[in-house]
């Protein structure tokens, strides 16, 4: 017999009104980190936090044209939901959970990157890179009371990263190999997308992982949302205005994470 919980989803998420069943509710915790150098800078428009079955965040970071500096010119902003809840499993043995997530978004990632790069090559590095990335993921770890037991997930995510970059690097151990190219991201420098898509992670409690009905456990549940930014030269010389911005609303206009499903089975 499957164990479900289903919960109310924001307007955002595009469905309302479903019934807890059984499991009554989550202790919820939320938390963001930023870092940055040199220009870059993080404008965070809605601070992490959950409301009700939603996990609501937005942020931009950018890295804009910035003259040579001790730091690299850079942004990063991340954000966290985590969530907990006891578990009782009725009998020993083989079991899955799976959690489900609708995530309604609207993202967008821009890059420019430098006009030229002459590199370093005899040094063990030298590189000029440009970057935007947007990304959101789930994981999932069920525990028992001792900490001793231990099942992992990590969901697929949504991810989307566009970089060019030129790069010299050597390794010696005995002897050198260099390496070195330009790269550059088949989707081009600059996208948008607004729309939802389901994060899932499914935990398979088998083999020496099966659960015991004696013991208990508890589920965590946790999101990642990131916005990173670069645009950056180390140990060579770049021309042009090299620049990146990354925005990630998951906050306002209807966007937001939803927490639509948790099955035990």
């Amino acid at each position: 017999m499957a164990m479900m919980l289903l919960v109310p989803v924001s307007a955002g998420a595009g469905a309302s009104g479903l019934v807890s069943i059984p499991i009554k509710h989550f202790g919820v915790s939320t938390s963001y980190s930023v870092s940055n150098g040199a220009c870059g800078k993080v404008k965070q428009f809605v601070a992490p936090h959950w409301s009700g079955t939603t996990f609501l965040a937005g942020t931009k970071a950018m890295a804009p044209k910035c003259k040579t500096s001790a730091s690299q010119n850079f942004a990063a902003w991340d954000a966290y939901v985590n969530l907990q809840t006891p578990i009782h499993f009725k009998t020993s043995g083989s079991h899955t959970i799976s959690v489900s997530w609708a995530v309604t978004e609207s993202a967008a990632w821009n890059i420019t990157p430098f006009s030229s790069c002459a590199l370093k090559y005899a040094d063990p590095q030298s590189y000029c890179e440009v970057y935007s990335d947007v990304f959101v993921t789930g994981y999932a770890y069920l525990v028992n009371a001792n900490y001793s037991y231990d099942n992992f997930v990590s969901g697929s995510g949504f991810s989307n990263f566009t970089d060019v970059e030129n790069y010299s690097s050597n390794y010696c151990y005995t002897t050198c190999t260099h390496y070195g190219g330009n790269t550059s991201s088949a989707g081009g420098t600059a996208g948008t997308f607004t729309g939802t898509g389901y994060q899932n992670e499914t935990i398979s409690a088998t083999g020496t992982y099966a659960v015991n009905a004696s013991v208990a456990y508890t589920l965590y549940v946790t999101l990642l949302v990131i916005a990173d930014v670069a645009a950056e030269v180390f140990d060579a010389h770049a021309t042009g205005a090299g620049s990146a911005s990354a925005v990630m609303n998951l906050g306002t206009l209807g966007n937001g994470a939803a927490l639509v499903g948790v099955t035990v089975t």
